[in-house]
């Protein structure tokens, strides 16, 4: 967190007590952990170094806890972190199913950007983030599902390109455009795709909700670039239009993962398991 204060409300302890344990901890050592300037702290070499065996004790205490619990006594906190379109299309179903089967974990969700889940997973301040991006390294991350999805330019019905077929990526050339946040990985290929065409468009709007861009699509005269997963329901309904665009070859991961040093327990395990059988039903397919 690189600041004890911050620290200490993670872990739930005053600063001074995590100041003092750092300082136990440095005595019995007998080398700075941490160099402290001002108000913030940042790792010493001694402290890099000794990092990778805090993250396996701390593991190793995880796995203990979870060998020592049965499912249905299964208590504590499940902190999860999810990008927003996968929120709207997988958690209020993955969590009413997750409750009943453990009752006694309290699930605390975090909504972000792939960027944001990922500096979280790091810092230990949630124990899975389930993520659309390109497929990640199991080198540093433990990868506990993946699948391949598609991104999809989007209409209104009423949009002029609604009823035509086999587009050409010159048909995009200034249209108005509701784009995600630049931090979706998505839009940054997309935008390099346009820059190799020497195309440009319009972007009216940037958000982070794909749900209000559902809705303005419907409204409007606009385009979108979207998961597959969270306009199919729309196209179904005939609300929205899936362009085609034979030219156009983008597809993401959905993914959901830990940390690599830090075990997977058994509350974890059970909201994997709901999410990835929601995915490949309702999603994916």
């Amino acid at each position: 967190m690189k600041n004890f204060t911050k620290a200490g409300e993670v872990l739930g302890y005053s600063q001074s007590n995590v100041s003092a344990q750092i300082k136990q901890l440095e005595d019995e050592l007998g080398v700075p952990l941490f160099n402290r300037v001002g108000r913030s702290v940042t790792l010493t070499q001694y402290g890099e170094d000794l990092v990778e065996y805090a993250q396996s004790i701390v593991s190793t205490a995880a796995i203990i806890e979870n060998i020592m619990q049965k499912k249905e006594t299964t208590g504590g906190t499940l902190r999860l972190g999810i990008v927003e379109s996968l929120y709207e299309c997988i958690f209020k179903t993955a969590f009413t199913e997750y409750h009943e089967l453990y009752p006694m974990v309290e699930v605390v969700v975090t909504v972000g950007a792939t960027s944001d889940l990922l500096v979280m997973l790091s810092n230990n301040q949630i124990d899975a983030a389930c993520l659309i991006d390109y497929p990640l390294s199991n080198t540093k991350w433990n990868i506990l599902y993946s699948k391949e999805c598609e991104i999809a330019i989007v209409s209104g019905s009423a949009h002029r390109l609604s009823s035509e077929s086999n587009l050409s990526l010159n048909e995009l050339a200034d249209e108005e455009f509701i784009m995600m946040e630049d931090t979706c990985s998505y839009t940054g290929i997309f935008q390099k795709i346009l820059e190799d065409h020497k195309l440009t468009i319009f972007s009216v709007l940037t958000i982070q909700d794909p749900g209000t861009a559902i809705e303005l699509l419907q409204e409007g005269n606009y385009l979108s670039l979207l998961p597959l997963y969270s306009v199919r329901k729309y196209v179904n309904e005939d609300k929205i239009k899936l362009l085609d665009f034979p030219q156009l070859h983008l597809h993401q991961a959905v993914q959901i993962i830990a940390h690599r040093n830090r075990a997977v327990v058994s509350r974890t395990e059970g909201f994997v398991a709901i999410a990835k059988k929601i995915i490949d039903v309702n999603i994916i397919k």
